[in-house]
C-alpha cells in the first residue's frame, strides 16, 4: 500500500514512501489536504469546506478555489491503488490509512497513555509524546481554523506536561517532575495550575522555602499582572500544604538543593 508522511507541525511537508518530498501545486491544495488530514475522522460537505478554507471569497470564487485545489491533489496520489480522497454525496473524506501524520502520532501516544493501567508504561508514552516536535501548526498560514487549533494544541501540550508531573510524582521520579514543572511554568507563567504543580513538586522534595517562593510569585502575578485573586481551590491547596501568604519573609533557598 502506498503511504505518505506528512508534517503539519512547523512548515507543511509531504513525502512519499521513498522519502521524496512532494511539492503540491498550490497553496490552496496544501490547505485543503492539511484540513482533511487534521480532521480525518469525518466526512466534510464540500460547501462547508470551501467556506472554512476561503471565507473571504465570494461563493463563485470559493467554488473555483475548491475545485482547483481538489484537482491539484489528484496527481500526487495517482500511484495509490485505491482512492486517497473519497468524494461521495458532495462530501470529502480522506483515507487516513495512506498517511503517517506527526500530530496524529502524538495524539495516539496520548491516547495510549490514558488507556494504560501500568504507571511506568503510561510515563513512557507521555515522555514520547512530549519529546515530539510541537512546532507551530502549519506555520506559514494564519487561517482562522489554524489559529484556533494552535490554541487547542497548546492546551494539549500543557495537559501532557501536567500528567507527566503527576506520573513522575507517583513513581518518585522527583528530578524529572521538577524539570517538567519548571518547563510548564516557563511556557505558561499566567496559568495557575503550572505554578501549583511546581509547588507540589517542591514540597514532595522537601523544598519548602522554594515552594513558598513559588507561591509568592504566583500571588505577585495574579495581583500585579492579572489583577485578580487566585482561585479558592488554589488557596485551599496552599493552606493544606502549610504555606503562608506572600507577606511572610521569603527566602530563595540554596539549601534546598534547587
Amino acid at each position: 500500500m502506498n503511504t505518505w508522511t506528512v508534517k503539519l507541525l512547523g512548515e507543511f511537508q509531504l513525502k512519499d514512501s521513498s522519502n521524496v518530498t512532494k511539492n503540491l501545486a498550490s497553496t490552496e491544495a496544501t490547505k485543503l489536504l492539511a484540513y482533511l488530514l487534521y480532521f480525518h475522522q469525518r466526512s466534510h460537505p464540500c460547501v462547508q469546506l470551501a467556506e472554512t478554507l476561503w471565507p473571504h471569497l465570494t461563493l463563485s470564487e470559493r467554488r473555483k478555489a475548491f475545485q482547483a485545489a481538489l484537482n491539484s491533489l489528484k496527481e500526487p496520489f495517482s500511484t495509490a491503488k485505491e482512492p486517497v480522497i473519497v468524494c461521495h454525496d458532495n462530501k470529502l473524506k480522506l483515507n487516513i490509512r495512506h498517511f503517517n501524520v506527526d500530530i496524529l502520532e502524538i495524539k495516539t501516544l496520548i491516547h495510549q497513555a490514558r488507556n494504560s493501567d501500568d504507571p511506568q508504561q503510561q510515563l513512557i508514552y507521555l515522555q514520547q509524546a512530549i519529546q515530539r516536535d510541537y512546532g507551530t501548526l502549519l506555520s506559514r498560514f494564519e487561517d482562522d481554523w489554524i489559529i484556533a487549533e494552535r490554541r487547542h494544541l497548546h492546551s494539549v501540550y500543557l495537559a501532557v506536561l501536567h500528567q507527566l508531573i503527576k506520573s513522575c510524582l507517583q513513581l518518585k521520579k522527583l528530578s524529572a517532575a521538577t524539570a517538567y514543572a519548571q518547563l510548564a511554568v516557563n511556557i505558561e507563567p499566567y496559568n495557575e495550575r503550572t505554578h501549583l504543580d511546581l509547588i507540589k513538586v517542591y514540597m514532595a522534595r522537601g523544598y519548602q522555602s522554594s515552594a513558598q517562593h513559588q507561591y509568592a510569585e504566583l500571588q505577585r502575578i495574579f495581583n500585579e499582572d492579572l489583577r485578580q485573586p487566585i482561585s479558592q481551590t488554589a488557596t485551599e491547596l496552599i493552606q493544606k500544604l502549610g504555606l503562608h501568604p506572600a507577606t511572610a519573609t521569603l527566602v530563595q533557598s540554596c539549601s534546598d538543593g534547587k
